[in-house]
Parts: structure tokens; C-alpha cells; sequence
């Protein structure tokens, strides 16, 4: 049994694609980092292959929400906030209606925006009864989402994100190992990383304290700047 036939994952993309370019973008990274946290946690290749596949359609229930309020560029009020959580519902209903759709696949789509302290949606699940696919979906939904420039919020640094899902997991939130073997090798794979600093001058990130991930310490031609200590300088681009 497939996984979910080619003829299908081809029409749903061309769904998301045509409801919005941004959607369509986010939900190839998610993809790709879903099976990302996959292989980092050691998981056989069906089941990485099931989480290329969910994170590229986590958010396919976004066609059915309406385009003023998916791309409105101010704070979503209440009523709004309630239309747009529905999105995990439609996907599921939408994937339940192909032919032969892996359920663990739409399971996945339906309870990513689950937390782990039950504060999450559609059904307010909580630590035990939210399947691994939908936990690793959630976190690399949430660090795609901070680094990436949407309508109402400016793309944030890979520091900052990896910052937001380790408070998020101390909170309980997210999956504490899920997000601790995420967060480990993001840390090391930004080591390096060429960087624009709010000086306008360009540098890279030499250390990482992983306790503080937000502030790196920056090293422009023979200088270091600890961001930490530093409060008027940011980084504004990552290359």
C-alpha cells in the first residue's frame, strides 16, 4: 500500500501552490526538516519518508481558510484565530478523501499544532497521546514559521528560533527529546555561519552558548563582539 500515490501529493501541491506562495515555500521546508529531525533521531527510512510527506502537507487544510484572513497583515482577532484552527481538520478531511493516504501521515496533519501540556488544537491531546510524526512536524513547523518573513512578522534568526522551541520544551510544550536533538545539531550546524550585524558589518558566528543560543559571539576581521553584551547590535541576516 502506497504511502500516498504520486497522482495525489502532485494535486495537493498544485493546491497549496496555488492558494499562496509563502504556504507553498513553508511547507517544503517543514518537509525538509521534518526529515531532517528523522534521520537526527535515528528513525528507520519508512518512517522519514512518512514525515517528508506530512510536512509538506501539514498545512494543506490552508486552501479552505479565507484569503483576508490568511494573509492579513495585522493580529488575527478571535473569531479569525478560531477560522484559521481549523486548518488541521480540513487537511485531515481533505487527505481522508485520495485513495490510500497513510493514516500515521494524516494523523500527523491533523494533530500538529498539539502540545505536549494539552494547550494545543484540534483536541487539546497532551504528553503520551500525541503520535512522534505530529511532534516532529510541531517543531519543525515552529522553527520554520520564526525564520521566515510572513505578512505580519519579520523573519527572525535561526539563534532566536532554536532559543524559542528550548523555552517551549522547557514549558513542557514540545517534545523534550524531539526538540533537544533538533536544537543540538541546529546549534552546531550554525558555527560558521556568515552574518550581517546591524553595524552593517558582515562577520560570523565563531560560539554558541547553548544556553543563551540568541546571542552569539560574532567575529568580524580580528574583533569579537559578544551580542550578549552588547544591546544595540543585532543580527540582521543570515547567510
Amino acid at each position: 500500500k502506497n504511502m500516498t500515490s504520486d497522482d495525489d501529493l502532485i494535486k495537493q501541491l498544485r493546491l497549496i501552490k496555488d492558494k499562496d506562495a509563502y504556504l507553498y515555500t513553508h511547507s517544503v521546508n517543514v518537509s525538509l526538516l521534518s526529515i531532517m529531525i528523522g534521520r537526527w533521531l535515528e528513525m528507520d527510512e519508512q518512517t522519514i519518508n512518512k514525515l517528508g510527506v506530512a510536512g509538506m502537507l501539514h498545512d494543506i487544510g490552508k486552501v479552505h481558510i479565507p484569503d483576508e484572513i490568511l494573509h492579513k497583515p495585522a493580529a488575527l482577532t478571535a473569531g479569525e484565530y478560531e477560522i484559521i484552527k481549523n486548518h488541521s481538520v480540513y487537511g485531515y478531511r481533505l487527505l481522508q478523501e485520495q485513495k490510500d493516504v497513510d493514516q500515521q501521515i494524516m494523523t500527523a496533519v491533523l494533530m500538529h499544532h498539539e502540545r505536549m501540556d494539552g494547550s494545543g488544537y484540534p483536541a487539546g491531546l497532551s504528553h503520551g497521546t500525541i503520535p512522534s510524526l505530529a511532534a516532529i512536524v510541531a517543531v519543525a513547523d515552529t522553527y520554520d514559521a520564526i525564520t521566515s518573513k510572513r505578512v505580519y512578522s519579520d523573519k527572525r534568526t535561526p539563534y532566536v528560533a532554536a532559543d524559542i522551541i528550548m523555552k517551549e520544551s522547557l514549558a513542557g510544550k514540545v517534545d523534550a527529546r524531539i526538540s533537544k536533538v533538533f536544537y543540538d545539531h541546529i546549534l552546531s550546524l550554525a558555527v560558521n555561519d556568515k552574518v550581517l550585524l546591524s553595524n552593517r558589518q558582515l562577520g560570523e558566528v565563531v560560539l554558541i552558548n547553548p544556553l543563551k543560543p540568541a546571542f552569539p559571539v560574532v567575529k568580524v576581521k580580528d574583533e569579537l563582539y559578544y551580542l550578549e553584551r552588547e544591546p544595540d547590535l543585532t543580527i540582521v541576516e543570515v547567510f
